[in-house]
């Protein structure tokens, strides 16, 4: 994922939480587990997908509001023990609290492919809990997303005071092993996060590692939010 990807995915998380709009359900679609996927087809899925979420989120009156990323792991296979790529997506997207139970009863209806195979979809839980996680607290919608940054490109440097420094590490972005090669866009975000949105809203767009870090830093104790989403602190 190119610094530019990074740049548009971050200030977006932080748009959400200024128009209170908040990427409360976190979800990932293993694409290589659909019936009849290829990377020949991908885009193609891919947007029937969101389509499809997007008219749901729209049928319940909600502006539909999400980043996406897309990442290729190296995995061994179950049944041959060979090792080799899976691509898979990893979708933030905003879902009120009341209707977070009927979101996931509908969400494997939009993928198209689904067999069923309980794999394919899979929405974040806390360790040892198997229901699905409402990110309520802005803290854990911020870890969400710097999960779903890790697959920059962790050789990328700039220069800062004292010399070179690496851009991920800056901005607090873990580094979790290397990504395998994806041959379409890489991340994404919806129309109500991106760049026009933000500057038709004066959205104070931050560009810089520095800026950039202090986007990616948690609220304060006590409550307090972060700077940048005043007068914001919780979900709806």
């Amino acid at each position: 994922m190119s610094r530019e990807a990074v740049t548009n995915l971050t200030n977006a998380f932080r748009f959400s939480e200024y128009k209170r709009t908040p990427l409360t359900a976190f979800v990932t679609i293993d694409w290589s587990l659909t019936d009849g996927w290829s990377e020949v087809n991908h885009q193609e899925r891919q947007s029937r997908f969101i389509a499809k979420m997007n008219r749901w989120l729209r049928r319940n009156n909600i502006v539909p509001t999400y980043i996406w990323t897309l990442e290729a792991v190296r995995k061994r296979s179950v049944t041959d023990l060979l090792t080799k790529h899976r691509v898979h997506m990893h979708l933030a997207v905003h879902v009120p609290k009341k209707l977070f139970a009927e979101f996931i009863i509908n969400f494997n209806s939009f993928v198209p492919g689904h067999t069923g195979n309980q794999h394919i979809t899979y929405f974040e839980r806390d360790q040892g809990d198997d229901t699905p996680k409402f990110y309520f607290h802005p803290n854990q919608r911020l870890g969400g997303i710097l999960y779903r940054l890790k697959g920059v490109d962790h050789t990328l440097t700039f220069y800062g005071p004292s010399g070179p420094e690496n851009f991920a590490a800056h901005l607090g972005i873990q580094h979790r092993g290397m990504q395998g090669v994806i041959r379409t866009k890489r991340a994404g975000v919806s129309h109500s996060l991106g760049f026009r949105q933000r500057l038709r809203a004066g959205w104070d767009e931050e560009t810089t590692p520095d800026g950039l870090a202090a986007l990616l830093q948690p609220d304060g104790k006590n409550g307090t939010p972060h700077p940048h989403d005043l007068p914001f602190s919780m979900a709806a």
